[in-house]
């Protein structure tokens, strides 16, 4: 049996002068975990520490940037619907840990398997 997660244990918003906005950050303190009975050397127990910049255009904050060409398979899990969308850009990427989520006309998508893309619904 395998089970994984990540967690943002807790988040400090602190900025570097004023109340400039392009100066804000978000401080995440991320707790990683991977347990496998089948193969316990691959266990693990990761804390970390990710710092996110904000965006003021999009009201977003995000930890870089990555330019993707690519065809991705958009699967939405409220509607159990999904659909191919050709991506061309350089997008806002927030990673933690081994999860990435891509900032994409205006959504926030997580990754899954080769070029699957989840819509994350906030809670």
């Amino acid at each position: 049996m395998q089970s994984t997660g990540i967690v943002v244990r807790s988040c400090k918003l602190r900025t570097a002068g004023g109340n400039d906005q392009s100066n804000f950050k978000l401080v995440a303190n991320v707790y990683n975990r991977h347990k496998s009975s089948s193969s316990p050397q691959k266990s693990y127990i990761r804390n970390k520490k990710v710092i996110l910049n904000y965006d003021s255009s999009r009201n977003i904050f995000f930890t870089t940037h990555k330019s993707i060409t690519q065809s991705f398979t958009i699967n939405d899990p409220k509607t159990q619907q999904s659909n191919k969308l050709q991506i061309s850009g350089l997008l806002p990427v927030i990673a933690l840990g081994p999860k990435h989520y891509y900032y994409i006309k205006g959504q926030w998508y997580g990754t899954g398997y080769d070029d699957d893309l989840f819509k994350d619904y906030y809670r």
